[in-house]
C-alpha cells in the first residue's frame, strides 16, 4: 500500500515538475521573443511569469524523487534548445531578407542624381547587386490635390530598364490620360488679365510627381495602370522607402494648353 502511494507521488510530482516547467520555461521564452519582436510590454510580462514559475518548480523539484526531477530538467532543457533555436532561425531569417532587399535605405543614399519633368537619373551601381531579379522603371503623374495618387489611372509607365554600374536615365512622355488631366487643370485655373483670344493658348502651371519602382525582370509593363498595380505585379515603389529624400519632391511644369 505504502509502495503504491509513493509511486503514485511521484507520478504527480513528475507530472507537476514536467508539465508544469515546460509551461513555464515556454512562458520565459516567449518573454525573450517577445523583446526582440519588439513588444517590451508583453516581454517584460511574459519573462516575469516564466522566471517565478520557474522558481516555484524548482523548488518543487527539490522535493521530488530523483528519476523525476531528471526527467523534467530533460524536458526543460530540450524546450529551452527548441526555443533558442525558433529565435535565431527567426532573426537570421529575417536578417537576411533584409541584406537581400533592395529596399535597404543604407544601400539607397545616393540613389537618386536628378528628378524632373517625367525624367529621373539614378545611379545604377545602387541597384547592380539585384540585376538578376529586378529591372527598374518610373511612373509618373500630374499632381491632383484631391486624388490618390494611388489609384489615378492618369499616369505613365516608362519601359523596364536593366541594373548597370551608372548613371541611368529614365524619361517617359506624358500618357493620352496625363494630358487629358492637364487640360482639366487648365479649364479650373482663373485667367487672369485679359480674356484670351479665339485659338490663343492658356499658359498653366501644376506639379508632376515622379516614382522609381523596381519590377521583376522580364514583366510586361502594360496591365500597370496604376501605383496600386504596382504590388499586384511584384514590385516595389523604390521612392517611397526614402521618404526625406530631397530630390523626390514635386516638378513644377509650366505649359500652354488650348482653353
Amino acid at each position: 500500500m505504502d509502495k503504491d502511494s509513493g509511486q503514485n507521488a511521484d507520478l504527480r510530482n513528475w507530472l507537476l515538475v514536467g508539465l508544469w516547467g515546460l509551461m513555464f520555461a515556454t512562458i520565459f521564452g516567449e518573454g525573450l521573443f517577445a523583446f526582440i519582436e519588439g513588444s517590451n510590454k508583453w516581454g517584460v510580462s511574459l519573462t516575469a511569469v516564466g522566471v517565478i514559475g520557474a522558481i516555484y518548480v524548482d523548488r518543487r523539484a527539490r522535493q521530488t524523487p530523483i528519476v523525476a526531477t531528471r526527467v523534467a530538467i530533460g524536458a526543460l532543457v530540450l524546450t529551452w534548445i527548441f526555443l533558442g533555436y525558433d529565435i535565431y532561425s527567426r532573426v537570421t531569417f529575417r536578417s537576411s531578407i533584409n541584406a537581400s532587399s533592395p529596399t535597404q535605405g543604407a544601400m539607397l543614399s545616393g540613389l537618386i542624381i536628378s528628378y524632373g519633368d517625367c525624367l529621373v537619373t539614378i545611379d545604377g551601381k545602387k541597384l547592380v547587386s539585384w540585376e538578376d531579379k529586378y529591372g527598374v522603371a518610373m511612373i509618373c503623374g500630374v499632381t491632383e490635390p484631391n486624388a490618390d495618387r494611388y489609384q489615378v489611372q492618369s499616369i505613365a509607365v516608362s519601359s523596364l530598364h536593366a541594373f548597370r554600374p551608372e548613371p541611368i536615365q529614365i524619361q517617359v512622355p506624358y500618357s493620352a490620360e496625363m494630358n487629358a488631366t492637364i487640360k482639366q487643370v487648365a479649364a479650373k485655373t482663373p485667367v487672369t488679365g485679359p480674356t484670351p483670344a479665339i485659338g490663343q493658348k492658356l499658359m498653366v502651371q501644376f506639379g508632376v510627381w515622379n516614382e522609381i519602382v523596381l519590377f521583376p525582370t522580364g514583366l510586361d509593363l502594360s496591365p500597370i495602370h496604376c501605383l496600386d498595380d504596382v504590388q499586384r505585379y511584384g514590385g516595389i515603389i523604390l521612392s517611397r522607402q526614402f521618404p526625406d529624400c530631397t530630390n523626390c519632391s514635386d516638378t513644377l511644369v509650366t505649359t500652354h494648353v488650348a482653353p
